[in-house]
């Protein structure tokens, strides 16, 4: 009488220990997958930005390739040397939404004048708090 019940207990026992071996291999392939997808958009990243000698094409060519892996979208905006930001990069996962951001997201002609001492001195800047 109590070999069926050892037995039935065992079953279950064993059961779960398969299904959280089965999660714990799926997770691990997981990772894996994403580790290799990391992998692989920092090599065609890298790949972009040394083919180019141009930056602008290159910061292009990165942001076709962050969207959609990195985020949904991504504007890129030089400093033009004047003053101002040039706009190389404005790329949208979904091609409607492309013209949209960067009709939002506009580049700043003139600079802020933090931001500009920002690119000047290669250092952040904190605006001062006012009161």
């Amino acid at each position: 009488m109590l070999a069926p019940l050892l037995g039935a207990t065992l079953l279950v026992l064993l059961t779960a220990a398969l299904i959280a071996s089965w999660r714990k291999s799926r997770a691990a392939q997981e990772k894996t997958r994403l580790d290799h997808e990391r992998a692989s958009f920092l090599a065609d990243v890298s790949t972009a930005v040394a083919e180019s000698l141009d930056a602008s094409v290159a910061l292009a060519t990165v942001a076709r390739l962050a969207v959609p892996f990195v985020a949904d979208a991504c504007v890129i905006d030089l400093a033009d040397g004047e003053g101002g930001l040039a706009r190389v990069a404005a790329v949208h996962a979904d091609p409607a939404g492309a013209a949209a951001i960067a009709q939002h997201y506009r580049a700043a002609t003139p600079m802020h004048p933090l931001l500009a001492q920002a690119l000047r001195e290669s250092k952040p800047r904190q605006p001062s708090p006012t009161i």
